[in-house]
């Protein structure tokens, strides 16, 4: 079985190693054998992931589809859930995006919350490619409203400025959605203007609507 180690580079990166467990090699660690979910970050490690939430760090790759253990894992290997990649996704970015699809997710995010993640890290500006694909998001939302769009167009339309809670907003997924407002997540809007309650309703999931309104009582 193939284990996670510190890979030993000045930049710090992880490397796929045969070594005995999870840690081998740090000083005053103790070895620990890879979870079961070891080959999905092995895997993401090892191909430096490409995508817009998960690109170049293994808790993005990992955090929304993997187990906790996996992530807890990780973080022990001193893995920062602060690190967000250059257009400002992180790992809890990653769990409202592809978390609906883990019975587990709400684990992960609790985990990486307690472990200091950022609850309110805006997404910042994307690569040239990425932000053609947002103004032409924009261009479809303009022409047929948010509420009209497809899926797709809402999502990417919305990413610029998108805290962790639009995300979970716009996927409906309402344990996250109260897990992050435990966690003091804001209500503030994103760069088109569109709060968590605007992109719930646009998608749907009224059943957010009285979690998410800017005018609670």
């Amino acid at each position: 079985m193939r284990f996670l180690v510190p890979g030993v580079t000045k930049k710090g990166k992880w490397t796929v190693s045969s070594a005995e467990g999870i840690g081998a090699g740090m000083a005053g660690a103790p070895a620990k054998p890879c979870p079961s979910h070891a080959g999905v970050p092995c895997r993401f490690v090892r191909q430096r992931s490409s995508g817009t939430f998960t690109k170049g760090f293994p808790l993005n790759g990992t955090a929304g589809r993997a187990s906790p253990e996996t992530v807890l894992a990780l973080l022990e290997c001193r893995c920062d859930p602060t690190e967000h990649t250059e257009q400002g996704f992180g790992a809890l970015h990653s769990v409202g995006v592809f978390g609906r699809a883990n019975l587990r997710c709400l684990e992960t995010a609790r985990l990486l919350l307690d472990w200091r993640a950022d609850v309110n890290l805006a997404a910042g500006n994307s690569d040239w490619m990425m932000t053609m694909e947002v103004l032409t998001a924009r261009m479809r939302v303009a022409l047929f409203g948010l509420a009209d769009s497809t899926s797709y167009s809402r999502k990417v339309a919305s990413i610029h400025g998108a805290t962790p809670l639009h995300m979970a907003a716009l996927q409906g997924d309402k344990g996250l959605v109260k897990l992050l407002l435990e966690y003091d997540a804001e209500l503030s809007p994103n760069r088109r203007g569109d709060t968590p309650e605007d992109l719930a309703r646009a998608c749907g999931h009224h059943d957010l609507l009285p979690m998410l309104s800017v005018f609670q009582v």
